[in-house]
């Protein structure tokens, strides 16, 4: 009996080995034919790529782009990589060429491939399609569940390709609560505010969404120099979040308008979180607001590193003004910490 049941085993193990073996192979012979697609689809791009860029409307190459057009991702790879190089009538021109060979459809079908980076290339190469099919397309795959950050590119694809929803529309889609939510936000902020600001100043001027979110907003404000968004930071300045506050205050040195109240920064100065006490010295720097040198001063000697240094770097740019202050309290403060930041900052901008 012992016997039969290590006959059974040895004959399993046989099996297993086998079956492994033949698993392998074959994992092996999908990467060598993957490779191979992959290195043509490389050689057909780069081809096509340097054929647009020396080849003119007027050239007769119906033939040669039909043969270099057979591949959706080569096409869609290539007007990705143009759009990098050239502009304009350039660009235009030769995504009119690609167009006649039915690229458009076979664009939106590719949209809706198994593979992740497939999907992208298509809805990348599709926003310069701005027909209602392509926005109808780009809107489905949207709302298809899949990774933030790709349906985030869905979504600027979308609006470069004409699409005007509400913020709304885009934001419903998402659980912004979920601690999934990424930095790749801020692209969907940038991407509505460059085509109409008014949109994302109503957003946050709601005050609805969570605060990191609502950091993003402004902070995408405040990059874009969204002046009309100022009333929003001057009242997120003083919201209990502190990431808002911080963020606030970074828009507002950023747009470079000095509030009609700056008690809103001196309080900040004195804020009890440290990254809002940072970005209000770089608020003070920014807007050159001289009335409040001294208390800038006072943070020359912060516990937090990045506070004071932040301040330092601010009283610099008040010129000799700023200079002298940095000097005085290197050479008199008793406090070791403000004396040394001092010290430091000056010999750096000696060295610079």
């Amino acid at each position: 009996m012992l016997q039969a049941e290590l006959l059974l085993l040895w004959y399993i193990s046989l099996s297993m080995a086998f079956f492994s073996v033949i698993f392998m192979s074959l994992l092996i012979i999908n990467r060598v034919i993957s490779s191979a697609f992959s290195r043509r689809r490389e050689i057909a791009r780069s081809d096509l790529v340097e054929h647009l860029l020396i080849t003119g409307p007027e050239t007769e190459d119906s033939a040669v782009l039909q043969r270099l057009t057979r591949s959706s991702v080569v096409v869609a790879q290539t007007i990705v990589e143009t759009s990098t190089m050239v502009r304009g009538a350039m660009l235009d021109d030769f995504i009119r060429r690609l167009a006649a060979f039915e690229i458009e459809p076979r664009l939106i079908k590719l949209l809706g491939s198994s593979n992740p980076r497939f999907r992208i290339v298509a809805a990348e190469a599709l926003a310069y399609f701005p027909t209602p099919q392509v926005r109808d397309a780009l809107w489905k795959a949207f709302e298809r569940p899949g990774p933030l950050g790709q349906r985030i590119l869905i979504a600027q694809a979308l609006l470069s390709a004409g699409a005007k929803p509400e913020l709304a529309d885009f934001l419903g889609k998402f659980d912004l609560h979920s601690q999934d939510i990424s930095i790749d936000m801020a692209g969907l902020f940038t991407a509505v505010a460059r085509i109409n600001p008014e949109p994302l100043v109503r957003r946050a001027r709601i005050a609805y969404d969570p605060p990191y979110v609502r950091a993003m907003m402004l902070k995408t404000l405040g990059i874009l120099a969204i002046s009309e968004s100022l009333p929003v930071l001057i009242r997120d300045a003083r919201d209990a979040s502190p990431l808002v506050r911080a963020s606030a205050l970074d828009a507002i040195g950023t747009i470079g308008i000095i509030p009609d109240e700056i008690g809103i920064i001196s309080d900040a100065l004195k804020d009890p979180v440290q990254e809002v006490r940072a970005e209000a010295a770089d608020a003070v720097g920014l807007l050159r607001l001289r009335a409040l040198i001294n208390e800038l001063a006072l943070l020359i000697g912060d516990r937090a590193w990045d506070v004071r240094f932040r301040a330092a770097k601010a009283l610099l740019t008040f010129g000799d003004q700023g200079r002298s202050v940095l000097s005085d309290i290197a050479d008199y403060s008793e406090d070791r910490i403000a004396s040394r930041t001092a010290a430091l900052i000056l010999d750096e901008e000696l060295y610079t």
